[in-house]
C-alpha cells in the first residue's frame, strides 16, 4: 500500500501545483480584462476628444469665413459714389466740395472763390 500512498500524496501534491496555476491564471486573466476594459474607455475618451475638436475646428472654419465674407462685404466699394482720389493734394479739394456742400465756409461758394460763374 506504500504505493498507492505514495501516488496519492503525488496526486495531491499535483492538484495544489494545478490549482495554484488555476489561482494564478484566473488572477491574470482578471488583470488582462482590467487593462483591457481601462485601453477601451481611454479609446473611446481620445475618440471623443477627437471628435470634440473636429468640431471646434470646424466652427473656428465658419467663423473665419463669416469674418471674411464680412470683411468684403465692408470693404466692397460703394458703385453710386465716383472713386476716391487718394492723389497729393486731393484731400483739400474734397474739404472745399464737403465745405460747400455744406452751406461753404465764410460765406464764398467755390464757384466764387476760382471765379466762375455758378
Amino acid at each position: 500500500m506504500t504505493g498507492y500512498v505514495h501516488g496519492a500524496s503525488r496526486t495531491a501534491a499535483d492538484l495544489r501545483k494545478a490549482g495554484r496555476l488555476i489561482h494564478d491564471l484566473r488572477r491574470e486573466i482578471a488583470q488582462v480584462t482590467t487593462e483591457r476594459d481601462t485601453a477601451e474607455t481611454q479609446l473611446r475618451r481620445t475618440a471623443a476628444q477627437r471628435d470634440l475638436l473636429d468640431r471646434h475646428i470646424e466652427e473656428m472654419r465658419q467663423a473665419r469665413s463669416e469674418r471674411v465674407r464680412a470683411l468684403e462685404i465692408a470693404t466692397r466699394p460703394d458703385l453710386s459714389r465716383p472713386p476716391v482720389d487718394y492723389s497729393p493734394g486731393a484731400g483739400s479739394h474734397r474739404l472745399a466740395l464737403a465745405a460747400a456742400e455744406m452751406g461753404g465756409v465764410g460765406g464764398t461758394e467755390p464757384s466764387e472763390e476760382r471765379g466762375t460763374p455758378a
